[in-house]
């Protein structure tokens, strides 16, 4: 088995501790266990399974995961072959995304999905500052109350140099964040989500001139 979709099946975390030591999940490399409400234990039982080592995608949008569930994933070395994970609608918060943030195998994450897990500019601050994440290239940040304070650390961000697409809709930005964005190392960045944030006139003109966004495609504002 390669592929398994479970999402909203009212998948307990006892029964997925049964399913990931079947002989059926040996192997597995794309798991969708969204929509479930497993809670941190559901994180844990996972995280302590053998299907963790083939593990190329993960989502566990909606499944009730708070900070703890990502403690828990932050010290665990199995997941070196992770390159997409979806950990969004979960109450993670500032302290959550910190500890994903310091996660000691996540070197090879090429897309990272966390709208509305209520972040704002600390845990964005965290996250943009991670060595663990260089390979990162999706970052969609949808729906967090992030605000124009946020933008900052992406001027400083090393990770931001990797983005090629980057999702900040509904994030509470004004103009001062949009000309944050507009000098930030974006050189690479190709797709890029702004809507429903009250930038204005001088936002969309700051991004016009952008000397980084040369290789933009695709602009929502």
């Amino acid at each position: 088995m390669c592929s398994s979709d479970l999402r909203d099946t009212e998948l307990t975390a006892e029964a997925l501790a049964l399913l990931t030591v079947s002989p059926f999940t040996e192997g597995l490399t794309r798991l969708d266990i969204g929509d479930n409400n497993l809670g941190d234990e559901g994180v844990k039982v996972l995280l302590e399974s053998p299907l963790l080592a083939t593990l190329t995608m993960l989502d566990i949008d909606g499944a009730g995961v708070r900070a703890g569930g990502m403690q828990h994933l932050a010290g665990m070395n199995q997941l070196c072959k992770l390159e997409v994970l979806n950990l969004a609608n979960n109450d993670l918060g500032d302290k959550g995304i910190a500890m994903l943030a310091s996660a000691v195998s996540l070197s090879r994450l090429r897309e990272l999905h966390i709208p509305r897990i209520k972040i704002g500019p600390d845990g964005l601050s965290a996250l943009l500052a991670s060595d663990r994440l260089a390979a990162l290239e999706i970052l969609a940040l949808r729906s967090n109350e992030l605000g124009d304070a946020a933008m900052l650390a992406f001027k400083t961000s090393r990770l931001a140099r990797n983005l090629t697409t980057l999702d900040l809709g509904f994030g509470k930005i004004g103009a001062q964040g949009a000309a944050a964005i507009a000098v930030a190392p974006f050189d690479r960045l190709v797709k890029l989500w702004l809507c429903n944030n009250a930038i204005g006139d001088a936002g969309a003109i700051a991004l016009a001139h952008s000397p980084h966004l040369r290789s933009l495609a695709f602009l929502d504002l």
